[in-house]
């Protein structure tokens, strides 16, 4: 399984945007889940330089040293933690 994220700019300091989530059937055809949305986050850097994203007041991720750290709860797939690496 992976995942693919898509983030627009909606203000210098705000993002939204969709994850959807692939995989190969039995087949080993790629299959697409329907995108889930990703609601407007804030974005805030701190006096260290990393870049912390908001939902509303709670944390749900980091930017730093080239690597993306994210931690959210979806209703159908519960608790979904990301790491990238640029």
């Amino acid at each position: 399984m992976s995942a693919k994220i898509e983030l627009k700019k909606v203000a210098d300091d705000k993002v939204k945007g969709s994850l959807t989530y692939s995989y190969k059937d039995a087949s080993g055809k790629v299959e697409n889940d329907d995108p889930i949305e990703i609601p407007e986050i804030t974005l805030k850097q701190t006096s260290t330089g990393t870049i912390e994203a908001y939902e509303g007041t709670t944390k749900i991720g980091t930017y730093s040293n080239n690597e993306l750290k994210v931690e959210m709860e979806d209703d159908f797939y519960g608790s979904i933690s990301i790491t990238a690496k640029k």
